[in-house]
């Protein structure tokens, strides 16, 4: 798997499954936004990938006022638009 340079959005990945293929997909060359319910964790996550050389940045989980934080985070440190069906 050849991720140089594209933009994932991995949720849930302050732990587990989530954390793991974050870590994954930084090891494999992607920009990775991270985003939990946790703050503390999904930060943490997101230090220890810039740490080890990657590139992360993590999203809080929420909604207000009909904004998508993640949307306007990958936006302004990517030039890309999240999209997203489901």
């Amino acid at each position: 798997m050849r991720l140089k340079d594209k933009v994932t959005l991995v949720t849930g990945a302050g732990s587990g499954f989530g954390a793991g293929i974050a870590r994954l997909y930084a090891s494999e060359g992607a920009k990775v936004v991270i985003n939990d319910i946790n703050d503390n964790a999904g930060q943490t996550v997101a230090q220890e990938i810039r740490q080890a050389g990657g590139e992360a940045t993590y999203v809080m989980l929420t909604w207000r006022l009909g904004k998508n934080p993640a949307n306007d985070t990958v936006r302004s440190r990517f030039w890309r638009t999240l999209r997203c069906a489901g």
